[in-house]
């Protein structure tokens, strides 16, 4: 009998240790930095996702602990531990976008949510609700051909459920606004994100719809 236990952490790391080496535009100096500031935030990806913000802002300098950025034209600097690196805000937006998807947390099937007010009204317009609706996720890393981009999550009205295709709602993490019930989770959902992850990601260089150009999500809408 195989006693041996699915380790789903170690398995995400050495996914990220692996993205971010196929990297052919970093030298071997950026891919040790890329990777130390990732790792940093490896259990608080908020602060990834801080990062990620400040990249597409209009500010210049973001400083958290003994990490620096300073962006320049189309570079930016990157300070840690009182080592330094200068990467492209495109490929630096790049590292990031795989290394969230690869570090953010897959909620189980079954997980019954309740998504953001901004996002329900794009869904519904001016809609009322008497209370705040409440989804259940159904499917997972959902893709279509010919797109570069998936979402992570499809999920319908609880608790009428799926009544026909057209109720089904697709989004990622950002939409979610409370976790009201987790669903059920083993050692075999872990490996399948793992998979799926790994397939979607690293394999086929797929990104998260959250970070996908509008041109490609209109490919996706559009199929």
């Amino acid at each position: 009998m195989d006693d041996t236990i699915f380790d789903y952490e170690k398995s995400i790391c050495a996914m990220l240790i692996k993205y971010i080496d196929k990297l052919d535009f970093l030298t071997d100096d950026d891919k040790a930095m890329s990777l130390k500031i990732v790792l940093l935030y490896k259990n608080k990806i908020n602060g990834l996702y801080r990062i990620y913000d400040f990249i597409n802002s209009e500010e210049k300098e973001f400083i958290d602990n003994d990490l620096n950025l300073e962006k320049h034209d189309k570079d930016i600097n990157i300070n840690m531990n009182n080592k330094t690196s200068n990467i492209s805000i495109s490929n630096f937006k790049n590292i990031l976008e795989g290394s969230i998807d690869i570090l953010e947390d897959i909620l189980p099937i079954g997980t019954i949510i309740e998504l953001k007010s901004q996002f329900i009204k794009s869904l519904y317009g001016d809609t009322q609700f008497k209370e705040n609706p409440k989804f259940i996720i159904i499917r997972r890393f959902l893709s279509k051909e010919g797109s570069l981009s998936y979402f992570p999550y499809a999920a319908v009205l609880y608790p009428t459920g799926e009544l026909n295709d057209g109720n089904n709602i697709y989004l990622t993490s950002q939409a979610i606004e409370k976790i009201v019930y987790k669903g059920f989770s083993d050692e075999k959902d872990l490996a399948f994100i793992c998979v799926m992850k790994s397939e979607m990601i690293f394999k086929k260089n797929m990104k998260s719809i959250s970070f996908s150009s509008e041109e490609e999500r209109l490919v996706y809408i559009n199929q």
